[in-house]
């Protein structure tokens, strides 16, 4: 994906945009104060630990045909996780998790912006196949009208013509057709507050997928009979995400899967709407990662929680560096990066997401570093060394951040974008010397004593401190 940097005019957009967006509790909704732990156990219920939140996107189990099978991760993830987003359709495991961990946050999958052709599905579903349902909801209010529902290519249908579902703006997303609604008529928005309140009724709250601003690039060109200014759709988005979510009721909040994307349209969505879920958002290969850290602690200064998970798939020329497997530079890059985004004040805010990979159990993808408790932060990250980068091209700056037991430490990959990641980028920390400090590693256990250490350009460290220097 390309840079994404926020436009000159984004400070006025964005005010705008924010007085749609009616945020409706603290990022931190209440859960049960957790039980006294020791540093690396679980507890039954969540939150599991008193120092770090979890997440997981569960599109995993729904296909496990084995009874056994099924019951042996949930188990697991209940005992690890303290909020889980369920994939469409899945009518099973709200009791299930609810059974093993009552104060889980589950949240149900939905679409919002744009709904799928009939026949393009194998199943009608409240969440994402929805013409069906929104056919028999329109049928139960006939002083609603369907079409006024749906947005209108105005090339197809040019005015004083009437729209009809023959102009229908129709998009392809993946691999289904949709049709795109209409977030500024009454009656879209009623039904959707309705379709996705019912969705939610037994949860505690949506995951809304393909919900970031570059999602909407598909539209953006379309000269709709709607809206003849983006400004004025981009608004009404915002708005119906708000009355969604009042809908809803209680605490619930809609996590917006806004991946990358980080504008200042993305940011009064997710305000309005309560959460995200920031795929791929956290990526060692990035050089947006500052400015990804910086709206990420905007969002949670906004009200927002969020879960920011690793990007899939590493590049040839991201190495090993100080860890076992690039594999494992890669969890410990996550790892640190969630240190650094912790809220001291919304510690319950941001979650710990090990990934968007569903192939193998859970058991088998934890990083069990998130178990070691570093204590709550003490300071805010800053800059904690910086220099010309080896490659002569642009600065390397090492992030560093204070918690009470450890300093983390973080090397994000050159601004410039070079896609090097070797040891040709390798800047040495001045301040690891005489084995002072020893790395907690991703998998939980701790290396020996470091008398030097070396980061690469999209490589990070957790150190912990000797007893007699902790806080």
């Amino acid at each position: 994906m390309s840079p994404i940097f926020l436009p000159r005019e984004a400070p006025l957009l964005l005010a705008a945009l924010l007085r749609c967006a009616t945020p409706m509790s603290s990022p931190a909704s209440p859960q049960a104060a957790p039980a006294a732990h020791v540093a690396g156990s679980a507890g039954a219920t969540s939150p599991h630990w008193p120092h770090a939140r979890t997440m997981v996107s569960d599109y995993r189990i729904a296909y496990q045909g084995d009874a056994a099978t099924r019951a042996r991760e949930y188990d697991w993830a209940a005992a690890h996780f303290d909020r889980v987003v369920l994939d469409r359709g899945d009518s099973v495991s709200v009791p299930e998790y609810r059974r093993r961990n009552p104060t889980m946050r589950i949240y149900r999958y939905a679409l919002l912006w744009t709904v799928t052709l009939p026949g393009e599905e194998k199943r009608d579903d409240p969440g994402v196949s929805y013409y069906a349902d929104m056919t028999r909801w329109y049928a139960a209010h006939p002083d609603r009208e369907m079409e006024r529902a749906l947005l209108h290519d105005a090339r197809l249908c040019p005015p004083p013509a009437p729209p009809t579902s023959a102009c229908r703006v129709t998009v392809k997303i993946w691999t289904q057709r949709r049709w795109v609604t209409n977030p500024g008529d009454a009656g879209a928005r009623a039904y959707h507050a309705a379709r996705l309140a019912a969705l939610a009724a037994d949860a505690d709250g949506l995951f809304v997928d393909e919900h970031g601003s570059g999602d909407f690039e598909v539209i953006r060109a379309v000269p709709t009979r709607e809206f003849s200014r983006w400004e004025d759709y981009q608004r009404d988005i915002v708005a119906l995400l708000g009355e969604v979510r009042r809908a809803s009721g209680g605490e619930r909040r809609l996590l917006l899967n806004t991946a990358e994307w980080h504008d200042a349209w993305d940011r009064a969505m997710i305000a309005a709407a309560g959460g995200t879920h920031g795929e791929h958002m956290i990526d060692a290969t990035s050089p947006q990662t500052e400015e990804r850290w910086r709206f990420l602690e905007q969002i949670v200064a906004d009200g927002a929680i969020v879960d920011a998970s690793p990007a899939r798939e590493l590049p040839a020329s991201f190495t090993s560096g100080n860890s076992a497997s690039p594999e494992a530079r890669r969890e410990l890059f996550l790892l640190a990066s969630y240190w650094m985004l912790v809220s001291a004040a919304h510690p319950d805010a941001v979650a710990f997401n090990p990934g968007p990979k569903w192939d193998r159990p859970y058991a088998e993808r934890w990083i069990a570093g998130i178990e070691t408790d570093l204590g709550a932060p003490v300071s805010a990250r800053k800059i904690g060394y910086e220099v010309n980068a080896p490659t002569g091209k642009g600065r390397a700056r090492i992030w560093m951040r204070e918690l009470e037991r450890a300093v983390v430490l973080v090397r994000p990959a050159d601004a410039d974008g070079t896609g090097s990641f070797g040891d040709e980028t390798a800047v040495q920390v001045p301040f690891v010397r005489d084995g002072i400090y020893r790395p907690l590693l991703p998998d939980g256990t701790v290396g020996a004593p470091l008398d030097r250490l070396m980061l690469r350009a999209g490589e990070a460290a957790i150190l912990l401190e000797p007893p007699a220097t902790r806080r």
